[in-house]
């Protein structure tokens, strides 16, 4: 592989292609960002490598721009009832507009091509892939069907096999189970199905769960975009100027912290790429793709500083024009760390820190001390970097202090042009570390929230030796009258997206 080019070229076809889909949703509650898709241009590009020819698909984009009679559940006029959708999955009743939302994206496949593989990222997601896999099944009964991605991999594997329609699911990373289940399709190669990695089956009624697909970071092959167009993605920035194409990137894969509330963890283990490799590979993509705008796709850029520092070395003398943003975390950054990001191109920061408050902070495993905060963001901002800072709210086990320190540090940076706050209401979700282990935070009494089965899941509870639901219930209301000011204040000096997406 050259390495200015790092972006392998399309094999002689073995057969007919993969095709890979990042599937549209059924609800438009998403940032409108325009994210190339990173998880799926990955997989091209191992499979590339491999011989094995390759179609990219991602539907989502013109579900969010380009559809605006899309059936959305979240949106009034456009809404529709849960039921339609299970009927029209389960083959009991038609949907027109289910029917029609599908064709819209099923007519753009190679329809004699013999593998669908799903990249599934958010729950919304899943449903948009059931509806395109049903109407797909009907059109071309011998398509070999594949659900995989962070969703699939995070869920239990009951949750993502009970309404069939996928022939397999994948758990954990993609690459070499589609890669032998390609070559048994093509009659390439005979590897027994329970010796593929992740792989989630059913042989007769028994359902079989293999164990998870891991690719260590340094496997890890750079993004190829090929076939997508390219403009989808595009958009006006402040700093990189009109139309900028962003391109994502990661140094590491996983998650290097263990958050008790946050699934994020859960979808591959932690390892680092060499930081050659990162240089040849953001190089290469430099050049292939014509931008030096980035968006670092890892769950936190300073996972390690000492790779972070290194790659921060370089950067300015091998690809002095680039410009980036990433998620990032207090622990692990120093004033010192900051100048040298910035003089390598960052640009922003978004902080999970979602709460000011230590004893919650240590509840929720973030593992940074309170007094470090204000030190971190004026150094970032000193650096000349935009900080984004996320935080929750209605937390287990919230106490006023818990919205004083948030209010404090909020009153702290009013007005400030280079520090933005994003509040969001604490969830308490399935798999995480509360959930699977409740007593050991001090909770009990996991019920389902009511709503409906399209909303993110979500648990109400009880405190141990403390309020019941209802009693938790009635201070996240008064909780909430507390913050309404603050929250208020929060979303009159919020950018728009454009702005640093």
């Amino acid at each position: 592989m050259q390495a200015n080019h790092p972006v392998p070229k399309l094999a002689a076809a073995a057969g007919p292609p993969l095709i890979l889909i990042h599937p549209p949703a059924v609800s438009k509650r998403f940032l409108p960002t325009r994210f190339l898709p990173y998880g799926m241009a990955v997989l091209s590009s191992y499979l590339k490598e491999h011989q094995v020819p390759v179609i990219q698909h991602d539907f989502l984009p013109d579900y969010l721009y380009d559809f605006p009679e899309a059936p959305d559940f979240h949106h009034p006029e456009n809404t529709f009832p849960e039921t339609e959708l299970f009927s029209y999955l389960e083959g009991s009743s038609g949907s027109s507009r289910l029917a029609a939302f599908a064709d819209r994206y099923i007519r753009r496949l190679d329809l004699d091509s013999g593998i669908y593989a799903f990249s599934i990222i958010s729950y919304h997601q899943f449903w948009g892939a059931l509806i395109l896999a049903k109407r797909l099944r009907a059109l071309q009964p011998a398509a070999t069907i594949v659900f995989g991605g962070p969703f699939i991999t995070i869920r239990p594997p009951a949750g993502i096999t009970r309404y069939g329609l996928a022939d397999y699911w994948i758990k954990g990373s993609g690459e070499a189970p589609l890669l032998a289940l390609y070559r048994r399709h093509a009659h390439l190669g005979s590897t027994r199905l329970a010796d593929i990695p992740g792989l989630v089956y059913f042989a007769g009624v028994e359902l079989k769960v293999n164990p998870t697909s891991r690719l260590a970071a340094s496997r890890e092959r750079p993004p190829d975009f090929a076939g997508l167009s390219l403009d989808a993605y595009r958009y006006d920035h402040p700093v990189t100027g009109p139309q900028t194409l962003f391109l994502p990137y990661r140094f590491s894969r996983g998650c290097p912290s263990q958050c008790s509330f946050c699934t994020g963890c859960l979808v591959d283990r932690y390892s680092l790429k060499p930081v050659d490799k990162i240089m040849v590979e953001l190089q290469g993509l430099s050049a292939c793709y014509g931008s030096s705008a980035f968006m670092f796709a890892d769950a936190a850029i300073n996972g390690s500083p000492r790779q972070l520092a290194a790659v921060c070395r370089r950067l300015p003398q091998e690809l002095p024009e680039i410009r980036w943003y990433a998620y990032a975390r207090i622990r692990g950054f120093t004033p010192e760390l900051l100048q040298m990001a910035a003089r390598a191109g960052c640009m922003s920061l978004f902080w999970g820190l979602e709460s000011a408050h230590q004893p919650t902070v240590d509840f929720l495993g973030k593992g940074f001390q309170v007094a470090q905060v204000r030190e971190i963001i004026d150094a970032s901002r000193a650096a000349g970097i935009k900080n984004y800072i996320h935080f929750m709210y209605n937390t287990p086990h919230e106490t006023e202090a818990d919205l004083q320190a948030l209010i404090r540090l909020v009153q702290h940076y009013r007005g400030c042009d280079d520090v933005y706050f994003m509040p969001m209401r604490f969830l308490l979700e399935p798999q995480s570390r509360l959930f699977e282990d409740p007593g050991a935070f001090g909770l009990q009494d996991l019920t389902r929230a009511p709503g409906s089965a399209l909303d993110r899941e979500a648990y109400i509870f009880s405190e141990v030796n403390g309020l019941e639901a209802p009693a938790i219930a009635r201070r996240n209301r008064k909780h909430g009258e507390i913050l309404a000011a603050v929250l208020a204040e929060i979303d009159a000096h919020r950018p728009p997206w454009g702005e640093y997406l």
